[in-house]
């Protein structure tokens, strides 16, 4: 071989080791490409995630806060109804103290209009 030849030969090995170099450049930058994309994807998965869960926390809280007002509501209707019955048997418990002393007084009044018992 001549040494043009063996110049032309290193000259086109050079170019062939270039032209490697670039190409695996290339595909480094479309792999970090690619891996940001990915990235950024997970980044909006995980807020899309984490507004969900917060939606859901805050859904859950107001339902949380509703069923303990219903809870309360409940409460308060049972003692109102508690109370209106003991009212109302207090009521009956008068009325019929009432009507054993006008019965009482009935019979005094009855027995007044007679002469006293003899005694034995």
């Amino acid at each position: 071989m001549s040494e043009e030849e063996e110049e032309e030969e290193e000259e086109e090995e050079e170019e062939e080791e270039e032209e490697e170099e670039e190409e695996e450049e290339e595909e480094e930058e479309e792999e970090e490409e690619e891996e940001e994309e990915e990235e950024e994807e997970d980044k909006k998965t995980t807020n899309t995630q984490e507004e969900e869960r917060k939606e859901h926390g805050v859904y859950q809280s107001l339902f949380k806060v509703d069923i303990e007002e219903e809870e309360e509501e409940e409460e308060e209707e049972e003692e109102e109804e508690e109370e209106e019955e003991e009212e109302e048997e207090e009521e009956e418990e008068e009325e019929e103290e009432e009507e054993e002393e006008e019965e009482g007084q009935g019979q005094v009044e009855h027995l007044a209009g007679h002469p006293p018992l003899n005694p034995l």
